[in-house]
């Protein structure tokens, strides 16, 4: 049987929750001792359907800013590669 700290702390680890971006465009959250991973384009897909759409309320400006939003990170990826690039030499895939 746990104390009430040692039950405490596990509580808190079971809460804990990590969100990672990897360099291939995979959002990977942890959380209660589970991995769920679902692509930057998946999570859009469903961001911008009709219906999810409808139940955020969005309107034009909400999608302005996520349009900016995605261009901004675009750019960021585009000068990340250059950097590589530049550095070490990028290597193509098939």
């Amino acid at each position: 049987m746990l104390s009430g700290r040692h039950a405490e702390v596990q509580r808190r680890e079971e809460s804990r929750i990590s969100i990672a971006l990897t360099a291939a465009g995979r959002i990977q959250v942890f959380a209660g001792g589970a991995l769920e991973d679902e692509s930057i384009d998946g999570l859009v897909a469903k961001a911008v359907t009709e219906e999810n759409l409808r139940l955020e309320e969005a309107v034009g400006s909400d999608l302005r800013s996520l349009l900016q939003s995605l261009e901004h990170s675009v750019n960021l990826v585009r000068e990340a590669m250059a950097r590589l690039q530049e550095t070490q030499g990028l290597a193509s895939d098939p």
